[in-house]
């Protein structure tokens, strides 16, 4: 069958403009052989990695993808409909920025299928930082996931600014707190929190208690 461009063999995956997940009978299939017929419109998204041929050209030009059919259908539909940033919404705090939660791709999914795809197979950088702005709308609530998981993948910008929203990491049962990929990441995040404790101190210790002096008592 042709699903946006390509032709595809062994599999009864059935994606359309209005669904992102393949069939229910489809999930529950694996994917031993994707032929991808290039169309002109994302040829050069892959290539026949064989010596003297440096890009794909014509009918017989495929690439083996072994994928489970769930997240094939993410694939295709990634590179079909590229994701967009997900809307802001006015919020009540100036520092922290709100999002229509309906836009806004789940955290899981982020985490554990489309950020992957997109080192997997080096997806077109909009597509990349369209993910990440997705990324980012959950550091406010997810703060200490968002955070390991940029660091574990080398996102060092994301990592900075997810940090701003971890709580202290007592608040946090053990479970939680294994996320943190290494315990250099842990003892960033320690030391970056006692940082900032001390900043807010010396700031406030250096402001004036009674900046417009002490009120005589009446």
């Amino acid at each position: 069958m042709s699903i946006y461009g390509f032709m595809v063999a062994n599999t009864t995956l059935d994606v359309d403009n209005n669904s992102a997940l393949p069939s229910s009978h489809a999930k529950k299939r694996s994917i031993s052989i994707l032929t991808l017929t290039f169309d002109g419109n994302l040829g050069d998204m892959f290539s026949v990695c064989e010596p003297g041929n440096t890009s794909p050209s014509g009918s017989d030009a495929a690439v083996d993808l072994h994928e489970p059919a769930d997240v094939l259908a993410i694939l295709l539909r990634i590179l079909h409909d590229p994701p967009q940033p997900p809307e802001e919404v006015p919020s009540e705090d100036a520092y922290i920025k709100r999002y229509n939660e309906a836009t806004v791709i789940p955290l899981p999914l982020l985490e554990q299928v489309l950020l992957q795809l997109v080192d997997k197979y080096l997806l077109d950088e909009s597509i990349v930082k369209a993910l990440q702005q997705h990324l980012l709308a959950h550091a406010p609530t997810n703060g200490l996931r968002v955070y390991a998981f940029a660091v574990a993948n080398e996102m060092p910008e994301i990592a900075n600014i997810a940090s701003q929203y971890v709580l202290p990491m007592a608040h946090y049962t053990l479970k939680e707190a294994k996320c943190v990929p290494t315990v250099a990441a842990y003892h960033n995040i320690v030391r970056l929190q006692d940082f900032r404790v001390q900043a807010l101190r010396d700031l406030l210790l250096k402001e004036d208690i009674f900046p417009h002096g002490v009120c005589s008592v009446q």
